[in-house]
């Protein structure tokens, strides 16, 4: 049986295809589709969404056998460590502020990076690494699907980690991290 947040219950925001038991891989244009649906339903996500300047803030929005959606807040200087999502397709929404991705090559290596705008829609496939966060002054959130659900998620070596920090300072931040950036870069990791 799916799970499915009591405020998204009896709503059309996610398709009773997608609420199905069976295992079955949703495409990442559809993830997407998914995300964007959710992120302008403002009423909804805002009754739920918190931030928490300690600790990286996110809820579970939907599980079925096919895909899981998180809602997650970025307050300034928090971000994930570098990671995979465990062979799933995946796609995320900016739903409020702008938050930054570090996109990995497969040995971990930073090879670029990208400030996604609040509004932005962006989906990946099953070998993306990357490291997302907030390097803005102000509260961020997304909304992000996965398919298949539930996927054990790998990070990077402490080693790696370093280098993709180093990288976000250099390139991202300009060279120095400020407020609230600084001595944060790595807040958050475990699901999602």
């Amino acid at each position: 049986m799916p799970l499915i947040h009591p405020l998204l219950a009896g709503t059309a925001l996610v398709p009773d295809s997608l609420l199905r038991d069976e295992n079955e891989t949703v495409e990442p244009h559809v993830l997407a589709a998914l995300t964007r649906s959710l992120g302008a339903a403002t009423g909804i996500w805002t009754a739920i969404l918190r931030h928490d300047p300690v600790n990286r803030w996110y809820t579970r929005l939907v599980l079925s056998g096919s895909v899981e959606v998180w809602l997650i807040s970025w307050c300034p200087g928090q971000y994930t460590r570098a990671h995979d999502h465990g062979g799933a397709f995946g796609a995320l929404s900016v739903i409020q502020g702008p938050v930054t991705e570090i996109a990995c090559d497969a040995d971990w290596r930073p090879r670029d990076w990208r400030q996604h705008e609040r509004v932005a829609s962006l989906t990946f496939d099953r070998n993306h690494i990357h490291k997302v966060g907030n390097s803005g002054t102000i509260p961020a959130a997304t909304i992000h699907a996965y398919s298949p659900p539930e996927l054990p998620m790998r990070y990077a070596p402490d080693a790696a980690e370093q280098a993709v920090e180093g990288f976000l300072l250099e390139n991202a931040l300009g060279g120095a991290a400020t407020g609230d950036a600084a001595g944060a870069l790595a807040v958050g990791g475990g699901r999602p």
